[in-house]
C-alpha cells in the first residue's frame, strides 16, 4: 500500500513545492511545505520509534518556523540540510556522519535503481484478473480527473454568482500557471524522488558497522609512535604556553606592542590560530588512533595530550575575549560574530578529544559525535537574527557607530535606526546618507506592501516594516 502510494505523494509535493515557491522568497511557504512533507513522513514511516521521528522532525520544523519569522541565508541553508537529514533519518538507522551522504547518494541512484528495467515475474495471475486490475486502475484516474473538473467549474460558477466568494479566490492570490511551473513541478521530483523512495547504499551501512571502543586485544602493548608523539606533544604544549602567557601579560596590562594598532594585534593571525586548533585536533586523531590507546605508559602521553587541549582552549578563550573588547568599541560584523562561531566549534571538537583520549574511543565515535555537534550548532547559528542584533547591539552598546555597514546589511532593524538618526544633528553628511537611505526603505515599504504575498508573508516584513512606517509618519 505505501510503495504504491508512494509515487502519488512524490508528485503531490512537488507540485506543492512548485507553486508555493514560484516568483516569491522565503516565509510562510517554507512553513507550509514543510508540514505536508512532515506529514507524508509520518504516514510512510510510521512504524519508527517516536524518539527517532521527534529527532528527524522537531529540527526542520523549528526552522521552518524560523523562516516565517526571519528568513535568512543561513536560515535557508539549515532547512535545506534538515530536509535532507529528516528523510535520511527516517529511512535508515545509519551513524549521524552517514546521515547526509545517504540522502544524497540515494537522491542520485534511486531514479535509475527504481526506473531501470526489472525481468518479468512469473505470470501468477490469469489474463482476466490482469485486466479487471487494470480496468480499475483506469477507473481511479477517471474519477480524479473527473472530480477535479467538477471542482474548478463550480469554483468558477459560484465566483461568478457571489461577489464575495470571488474576492476570497482573488485574495489567495494563486500563482499564474505558465510553462516553468511545470518544468519546475518535474524537477522537484526529480530532487524528492530519492527521498520519498529511499534506496539504501550498502556501502555505508558495511561502514556503519564499524566499531566505537578501541580493545586492547586488536594492537601490541609497545608502539614505535609512542617517542613522537611525546615529545612533540611537550615541544608545542611549552609553547602554546608562552605564548598563552604573553597574550594575558598584553591584556591585564593594557600595552600594545610597538608599533600595532589595537585592529591588527586582535586580528593578526586569527585564521592561522584557528588553523592551529584545528591542525590539534589532527593530531590527536592520528596519535590516538589505536596502539597507542594500549601503551605501557599511555597515562603519561594522555596526561600531556590533556594538558596541550587546556592550552588549545585557554587559547581559544583569549581569542574571544580580544575579540569581544575589539566588539565593545567598533562593534557587530559578520566576520566578528564568525569569530565567535568559530571558536565555539573548535573548542567543542577539542573537549570532545578529552573524552576520546581518556575513554580510547576510536575515530569513528569522535566524527560521529562531532557531525552531532556540528549540526546542533548550525541550528543554533541559524537561529539568531543577525541583522537585527548587529543594528541594536551597534546603535546602543558600540563605542564607533558604524551606520555604512547597518545600511549594507539586508534586514536591518529600522526602527531602531530611526529613533537614532532623530537625535543625530542634521547637518552633518552621514546624517544626510542615513536619511536617504531610510527615505528609500520607506518607498520600498510602500511598494512591497502592495506586492506581498501570502506565501513569502514573515514577521520581519509584515511587523519590523510596519512599525518603521508609523515610526515615520
Amino acid at each position: 500500500m505505501k510503495t504504491k502510494i508512494r509515487p502519488y505523494l512524490t508528485w503531490s509535493l512537488a507540485i506543492s513545492a512548485a507553486f508555493l515557491f514560484d516568483d516569491v522568497s522565503y516565509g510562510l511557504n517554507a512553513s507550509l511545505f514543510s508540514s505536508l512533507s512532515v506529514l507524508a513522513l509520518l504516514f510512510l514511516y510510521s512504524e519508527i520509534p517516536l524518539k527517532r521521528k521527534a529527532l528527524a522532525i522537531l529540527p526542520h520544523l523549528c526552522i521552518a518556523l524560523y523562516l516565517s519569522l526571519y528568513p535568512q541565508a543561513l536560515s535557508v541553508f539549515f532547512w535545506y540540510l534538515s530536509y535532507l537529514l529528516m528523510w535520511s533519518m527516517a529511512a535508515v538507522s545509519n551513524s549521524s556522519l552517514l546521515l547526509p551522504f545517504q540522502g544524497i547518494l540515494s537522491m542520485v541512484a534511486s531514479p535509475f535503481k527504481h526506473w531501470a528495467p526489472k525481468p518479468s515475474p512469473p505470470q501468477s495471475e490469469s489474463l482476466q484478473e490482469q485486466e479487471v486490475k487494470q480496468v480499475q486502475n483506469n477507473n481511479r484516474w477517471a474519477a480524479i480527473i473527473l472530480v477535479s473538473i467538477i471542482v474548478v467549474v463550480f469554483a468558477f460558477l459560484y465566483a461568478l454568482s457571489n461577489p464575495l466568494f470571488s474576492k476570497v479566490l482573488d485574495g489567495i492570490q494563486w500563482p499564474e500557471f505558465e510553462g516553468d511551473l511545470v518544468w519546475s513541478s518535474l524537477g522537484i521530483y526529480l530532487l524528492l524522488y530519492g527521498l520519498i523512495r529511499f534506496y539504501r547504499m550498502k556501502a555505508l551501512e558495511r561502514i556503519n558497522e564499524l566499531p566505537e571502543n578501541l580493545t586492547s586485544a586488536d594492537y601490541p602493548r609497545d608502539h614505535p609512535e609512542f617517542p613522537i608523539a611525546k615529545w612533540s606533544l611537550i615541544i608545542v604544549s611549552g609553547m602554546l604556553v608562552i605564548m598563552n602567557l604573553s597574550d594575558l601579560v598584553v591584556i591585564f596590562s593594557g600595552k600594545l606592542p610597538s608599533g600595532m594598532s589595537y585592529s591588527e594585534y586582535v586580528h593578526q593571525g586569527f585564521y592561522s590560530l584557528i588553523f592551529s586548533m584545528a591542525l590539534a585536533l589532527g593530531l590527536m586523531v592520528i596519535f590516538f588512533r589505536g596502539a597507542l590507546n594500549f601503551h605501557d605508559q599511555v597515562h603519561r602521553i594522555r596526561k600531556i595530550a590533556q594538558f596541550w587541549i587546556i592550552q588549545n582552549l585557554a587559547l581559544a578563550l583569549i581569542t574571544a575575549y580580544k575579540n569581544m573588547l575589539y566588539v565593545e568599541v567598533y562593534g557587530l560584523t559578520y566576520k566578528r560574530i564568525g569569530v565567535f562561531a568559530c571558536l565555539l566549534a573548535v573548542s567543542l571538537g577539542l573537549v570532545l578529544m578529552i573524552r576520546k583520549i581518556k575513554h580510547a574511543r576510536s575515530n569513528w565515535y569522535f566524527f560521529n559525535r562531532l557531525s552531532v555537534l556540528g549540526y546542533a550548532l548550525v541550528m543554533i547559528y541559524a537561529l539568531i537574527p543577525y541583522d537585527l542584533c548587529i543594528t541594536r547591539y551597534n546603535l546602543r552598546y558600540a563605542q564607533a557607530k558604524d551606520l555604512y555597514y547597518i545600511q549594507s546589511l539586508a534586514r536591518p532593524d529600522l526602527v531602531e535606526l530611526e529613533n537614532y538618526i532623530q537625535k543625530m544633528p542634521e547637518g552633518s553628511e552621514e546624517y544626510r546618507y542615513t536619511r536617504d537611505f531610510l527615505e528609500r526603505m520607506k518607498n520600498s515599504v510602500q511598494q512591497k506592501k502592495h506586492l506581498k504575498s501570502w506565501r513569502d508573508w514573515n514577521c520581519y516584513r509584515n511587523y519590523v516594516f510596519s512599525a518603521f512606517e508609523r515610526e515615520v509618519q
